[in-house]
Parts: structure tokens; C-alpha cells; sequence
């Protein structure tokens, strides 16, 4: 039998500890089930705001992350599965506010077209200084000078 030291016990001793605590540490996690289920409702939010036009880049990434993170659930590798499904979450959001943001473009564009149409139809010149949407109007208001 081969003997050791006390200080080569005592650092053996810490190694072996250090990794049981590392291990159970990982083993305690519990599978981000619910991070997974709130990642694939805002999937479906953004799909039903039109990212699959509008921010398919977005959308896709979320979509692989999603995919991603049930994977490493599957295996067992839940701190990098809930991570993932966070960050598919956060993409499919960014995907949604993109998508929301460009028909909310779009209907200030029918918006501007209709009063143009409006303009030309009543033919009235003293119209012309009411102001369209694209005259300021939706500009962010400036920020305060100090």
C-alpha cells in the first residue's frame, strides 16, 4: 500500500471534495422546463407579429436556440439549457418588437397615402398646411438640454 503525506492527503483530500461539490452542484439544477415553455410562447408571438418577415434573422436565431436548449435538456446539461432558452426568449422578443415596430411603419405609411389621396381629391389648397405624419409629428421628442 502506498502511503502519503499529510500535506499530499490534506490536497487530495480538497481535489476530491472540490469536484463531489462540483458535481452535485450541476446535479442540483433542475431542467428549465418552464424557461423552454415561455422561450416557445414567444416564438409564437413573434410569428403571429409577422417576424417571419420582418426579423427572419431574429426569429431563426431564436428558433435554433430553442432547439439548442432541448437538446442540452435532453442530455442532462440544464445550466447551458436554460441559457439558451433565456437567450431564445430575449431573440424571439427582439424579433417581436421589430416585427410590431414595421406594421406600425407601415400604417403610417397608408396613413400618409390616404391623406395624400384626400388632399388631391378635394383639390383645396389651404389643406396643404396641415401636416402629415412625416412632417415631425412621430419624432421623438427631443432630449432636454442642460
Amino acid at each position: 500500500m502506498i502511503k502519503f503525506g499529510p500535506q499530499i492527503s490534506s490536497t487530495l483530500l480538497s481535489g476530491v471534495t472540490a469536484a463531489a461539490v462540483a458535481l452535485g452542484g450541476c446535479a442540483s439544477i433542475p431542467p428549465p422546463e418552464t424557461q423552454v415553455a415561455r422561450s416557445s410562447a414567444a416564438i409564437d408571438q413573434a410569428l403571429q407579429a409577422g417576424a417571419r418577415e420582418y426579423a427572419p434573422i431574429e426569429l431563426q436565431s431564436a428558433e435554433q436556440k430553442l432547439l439548442q436548449a432541448r437538446a442540452a435538456m435532453a442530455d442532462g446539461e440544464n445550466a447551458a439549457a436554460r441559457r439558451l432558452a433565456e437567450q431564445a426568449q430575449v431573440e424571439a422578443e427582439l424579433a417581436q418588437a421589430k416585427s410590431q415596430s414595421a406594421t406600425a411603419q407601415l400604417a403610417v405609411q397608408q396613413v400618409r397615402e390616404s391623406i395624400r389621396v384626400l388632399r388631391d381629391e378635394i383639390g383645396d389648397d389651404s389643406i396643404e398646411a396641415i401636416p402629415l405624419p412625416d412632417d415631425g409629428l412621430l419624432d421623438p421628442p427631443a432630449a432636454p438640454q442642460e
